[in-house]
């Protein structure tokens, strides 16, 4: 009897390191190639499905993409070296730094921060120096970040008062989700629409525009709440 070619689904599930049980609601929802070959009790994949399933993986889990948007990703192209192009793209784009650091050194003191505050910053997550002691830096936007931080100590939102680094992390928290939106819609706005020549750009400019959103937003929503509070007044 000849050796049937391909592999069966557990070995797929093996490879891809995920359960039977996803292998199979993928192939319900479409997103996996059919079997190459059908037995009576079994069924026999190709190589290619453990690459789209590690594919999808890597769409969920890097840049938060679901489902759903996978699939219509896959509708346009399942080239995985096209897909993965335009995945570090999106989430990998930053915009370019200045040479320019700006010494840590500069937020410390009685006009800044104490060292304690310092380091619950750091610790948060909320800057992130590079170097040691005299020699620690940060680039143009953790810089201004702390520069916002001190304008806001300025107009009376002191630890005193309970305005703490615990309540920047809430926005940087949130933010987080809202960047993963960003990703997963820049991804399913850009995979097969535009060249691979065009990611950086228009990836950049859909960040652009997403950060004037959220800040419109944020706007809106601070309005009606103190228009709220006014007139229960």
């Amino acid at each position: 009897m000849p050796a049937r070619s391909g592999i069966r689904i557990g070995e797929v599930a093996r490879r891809a390191g995920v359960p039977v049980s996803t292998i199979k609601y993928y192939l319900r929802e479409g997103l996996l190639p059919d079997p190459i070959s059908k037995g009576r009790n079994t069924a026999w994949y190709s190589e290619e499905t453990v690459e789209r399933v590690l594919l999808i993986r890597e769409l969920q889990e890097k840049a938060f993409v679901p489902l759903k948007v996978v699939g219509e990703i896959f509708e346009r192209t399942t080239d995985p070296v096209e897909i993965r192009r335009y995945l570090r793209a999106p989430g990998g784009v930053k915009p370019a730094l200045s040479p320019d650091r700006f010494p840590v050194s500069d937020f410390l003191g009685s006009e800044g921060f104490s060292a304690e505050e310092w380091a619950r910053l750091e610790e948060l997550g909320l800057v992130s120096a590079q170097g040691d002691g005299a020699e620690a830096s940060l680039d143009r936007f953790d810089a201004k970040l702390v520069r916002v931080l001190l304008r806001m100590r300025d107009l009376g939102l002191t630890p005193e008062r309970g305005f703490r680094a615990e309540q920047v992390a809430v926005y940087q928290r949130a933010l987080e989700v809202l960047a993963r939106q960003e990703i997963s819609l820049a991804l399913k706005g850009l995979v097969g629409r535009v060249s691979p020549g065009e990611i950086q750009p228009v990836a950049e400019e859909i960040l652009d525009a997403a950060s004037e959103l959220v800040s419109i937003i944020h706007r809106k929503a601070v309005a009606r709440l103190l228009g709220e509070i006014g007139s229960a007044q």
